[in-house]
């Protein structure tokens, strides 16, 4: 295979996932759906079927190997994000009820898949395996929960920080880490010759997790940085090789490549600052190139024209009965008897029914080892996507608290400013001009907002290494004597939640940052034009032009108004010589400045027409 080859098929891959990712966030859709369609689409089921002379050319069979290589390799990194992800701390104060819950939601669907297993037609598995090895990988199939896909969907649809999307998150992890080790024993028992042969495997796999946790896992925790440094070059390349060393280990054990990874994720440990900056280091080009290239892969391997007549649909639909039988009814019941309510555990069982990528990964685990057949690997891929497709909906009905509004009140008097940082540099700025602009005793919030763009963000959720705006906030408000509460959480509409944030908070005074020299059609779309469309406070736009101390003011005597009378001493009226800060008021874009040397508090006053803020520019 020439390397001409392969970059046309990761070309290719790229493209279609992210604009199907565009089109199934804007129905309420997490991304991991539109990768698992991608690779649908470029595979023999659609891509195949229409056009079979570009598919010939695009992924001809002589190039599979290389490109199964390519995608193991990014699982193998994939699973070590996902271990990344099971956090301990996600158990505290509800452990108990997360086991509960965890246990039911992998015995009931295991128990009932298995059975399943037991009775389905025996050229669904391939010819050779016993039929408890196939019997047990259906029923370890059906008990897979999507952690980082429901990670995804609690975080956009804001209920991280609920005690259903707590206990979901929690009940998930346990899910995974029982489902996984499952799985290698089912693996070790399949891949193995005789009882003896399958024995020896799952004892070397045990030995093997024992030594990760206890030995390697000590000297992962020493490389993390000392307060006051970055992590090195040498010890990320370290932390790698560690992956991939462990990788091989597992490959060679006989339980696939993929759980070395996920076995050093977890293991690694979550304070200091070594697995934020390894998410960071490792998630974009994993989760952009390498994963999409796994779901091609396994798109490929996908043949919908192998699901034939009508005992073979009904059949799918009793996958799915069951599938789904089992994990949301047993999560749901388990959740009932831990004390929560009817809804609340109705939300639980469909987050546990999530599947998506989990399943995908299983499902070529078992094709791979020759358990079964492809008309069972593409039934089952359906069960993941309906499932996974269903939940959002589902949830959505079943459980969507109603969110705290501010109440607007005649006696209650805006009070305080919040300040959006995004970009660290632009910290010390907004916290000097807060300084500078907050009345006596008011209160000053910094917001920091991160995406929910990248599945392994919610790591960063309450870390405090992990908050580099923040920090700098912080250390800029320590210099200033401000007393400053920090905020930060993941954010699928940063706008929308500055503006909620803004009513809650009962603020006087929002302000954004940023470099921008000039300002144009476009230069106030995305989360700013949000913020000056939706916001009843007044908006400010800091145009950061080296701001240091604010010592002199030039503004128009209008927007003295929005700011109150916190510029009193310190500001001169247009024409003054010298300013560290010139204050504009506006209401229409035509009303924006252009370039400038000076720092620009540009103000728009609160509760604008519609007619002037329509001149704002569109969403981005």
């Amino acid at each position: 295979m020439h390397i001409d080859q392969l970059l046309a098929q990761i070309a290719a891959v790229m493209l279609l996932g992210r604009l199907l990712g565009r089109a199934v966030r804007g129905v309420g859709q997490p991304t991991v759906v539109a990768e698992i369609m991608a690779g649908i689409l470029l595979g023999p089921s659609v891509l195949g079927a229409w056009w079979p002379d570009l598919m010939a050319w695009l992924f001809p069979p002589a190039s599979l190997g290389a490109l199964g290589t390519v995608a193991q390799l990014g699982l193998v990194f994939f699973m070590f994000l996902v271990g990344l992800e099971f956090d301990p701390r996600l158990l505290q104060g509800r452990a108990r009820a997360a086991a509960t819950i965890s246990a039911a939601g992998i015995l009931v669907p295991l128990v009932l898949g298995t059975a399943l297993g037991v009775v389905l037609p025996a050229d669904l598995s391939q010819p050779g395996v016993p039929r408890h090895a196939f019997a047990l990988f259906v029923g370890v199939s059906m008990s897979v929960t999507a952690f980082p896909v429901l990670a995804r969907i609690l975080t956009e649809r804001r209920l991280v920080r609920t005690p259903v999307g707590a206990m979901a998150l929690a009940a998930a992890a346990v899910d995974d880490v029982t489902a996984w080790c499952l799985l290698a024993l089912v693996v070790g028992i399949s891949s193995a010759e005789g009882l003896g042969g399958a024995l020896t495997t799952v004892s070397l796999a045990l030995v093997y997790s024992g030594v990760v946790w206890f030995v390697v896992r000590p000297v992962l925790a020493r490389l993390g940085p000392r307060q006051g440094h970055e992590v090195s070059l040498d010890v990320v390349t370290l932390a790698l090789l560690v992956v991939v060393c462990s990788a091989f280990i597992t490959e060679r054990i006989g339980i696939h490549a993929l759980f070395g990874g996920f076995l050093v994720g977890a293991a690694m440990p979550r304070h200091g600052g070594l697995s934020t900056v390894l998410a960071e280091k490792t998630e974009d080009f994993v989760t952009v190139v390498l994963l999409p290239l796994f779901f091609a892969y396994s798109g490929l391997r996908t043949q919908i024209g192998l699901v034939q007549g009508v005992a073979d649909q009904l059949m799918v639909l009793m996958l799915l009965a069951v599938a789904t039988l089992g994990k949301f009814g047993g999560s749901a019941v388990a959740a009932r008897f831990a004390g929560l309510g009817l809804r609340e555990s109705a939300a639980i069982g469909v987050l546990m029914n999530t599947r998506g990528l989990m399943e995908i990964v299983v499902l070529n685990v078992g094709l791979d080892l020759g358990v079964i057949s492809p008309r069972m690997f593409t039934m089952m891929v359906i069960v993941a996507i309906v499932t996974t497709v269903l939940t959002t909906p589902l949830l959505r009905r079943i459980y969507n608290p109603a969110e705290p509004v501010a109440e607007e009140t005649p006696t209650q008097v805006p009070r305080g400013l919040m300040i959006c940082v995004a970009d660290p540099h632009l910290a010390g700025p907004l916290v000097r001009l807060a300084a500078a602009v907050r009345g006596p005793d008011e209160p000053v919030w910094a917001v920091h907002l991160r995406p929910t763009d990248r599945p392994h963000h919610y790591l960063k959720q309450d870390h405090p290494d992990a908050v580099e705006p923040l920090d700098e906030v912080r250390r800029a408000a320590e210099a200033l004597g401000l007393r400053c509460e920090l905020l930060a959480f993941p954010s699928a509409d940063p706008a929308e939640d500055i503006v909620r944030l803004a009513a809650l908070k009962q603020v006087r005074l929002v302000v954004l940052g940023t470099h921008r020299s000039s300002w144009g059609t476009e230069s106030l779309r995305g989360v700013a034009g949000g913020v000056l469309r939706q916001a009843r406070a007044a908006v400010g736009i800091l145009v950061d032009r080296g701001l240091g101390e604010v010592r002199r003011v030039r503004a128009e005597a209008a927007a003295l108004a929005p700011l109150g009378e916190a510029f009193a001493g310190r500001v001169e009226r247009a024409g003054s010589e010298v300013a560290d800060l010139e204050v504009v008021t506006y209401s229409r874009q035509a009303d924006l400045p252009g370039d400038t040397d000076t720092s620009l508090l540009l103000v728009r006053p609160p509760l604008l027409e519609d007619a002037e803020t329509a001149a704002l520019g569109g969403d981005r």
